[in-house]
């Protein structure tokens, strides 16, 4: 039996190289992988190639800090992603992205954030949350903002 293992490619405006990279993975022996493409808001044609290639990033969260993906959301979703980060140093330092899915139907799964996901980040010891403007379900959106403001953490809306 194949074990499916993830390939994290990193990306940030690698216009000249992402398709020989790609296809440079598409050529390996072992099949059980899933390419993961986290783009680090690329400013080139980098994003149009990848949309053509159709591997861009289809995850819905993601925790980074200090440059480092730390984290990637998975099936059982960003609440069992944030158990397992850990606080580093007593600091609070890193940001979760929450994002749609690339071609997200937005009248499914929209990423959702809410009071418990402002918890959870703190025991976390993450800084803020980035959003998607008029993309993501916000719940309890004043008990968010109480909360982010008692614990200095920032929102951010893209």
């Amino acid at each position: 039996m194949t074990q499916n293992i993830d390939i994290i490619l990193p990306n940030y405006n690698s216009s000249n190289t992402i398709s020989a990279t790609i296809n440079s993975i598409l050529k390996q022996s072992y099949k059980g992988w899933n390419l993961i493409i986290v783009d680090d808001a690329s400013n080139n044609e980098t994003i149009k190639i990848l949309k053509k290639s159709g591997y861009y990033n289809s995850t819905q969260a993601t925790v980074v800090r200090k440059g480092k993906i730390l984290a990637l959301e998975k099936k059982n979703g960003t609440q069992e992603m944030l158990k397992k980060i850990k606080k580093t140093n007593n600091i609070n330092s890193g940001v979760l992205v929450k994002f749609p899915k690339t071609k997200q139907d937005s009248r499914i799964d929209l990423p959702t954030v809410g009071l418990n996901t402002f918890k959870q980040c703190k025991l976390a010891g993450i800084k803020g949350i980035v959003l998607k403007n008029k993309k993501n379900i916000f719940l309890d959106k004043k008990k968010c903002i109480t909360f982010a403001n008692k614990n200095k953490m920032f929102i951010s809306v893209k």
